[in-house]
């Protein structure tokens, strides 16, 4: 949960990576914390204003 909540509060993830004393530069933790809760993706999709991020994306 540390590492989840470091996340969404906008900690860089290479410095929790090292916080937590792993030498990969971040890897590991994006692999294994890439889920979102979806109090968090609801507070980041606010941040896109009225533009919804499911639509029209061609990435």
């Amino acid at each position: 949960m540390f590492i989840t909540k470091a996340l969404e509060k906008g900690i860089d993830v290479k410095v929790v990576a090292e916080w937590r004393g792993h030498t990969d530069g971040g890897k590991l933790i994006l692999d294994t914390y890439s889920h979102v809760r979806r109090t968090h993706h609801d507070e980041m999709a606010k941040l896109l204003g009225d533009e919804n991020p499911t639509q029209g994306a061609k990435d």
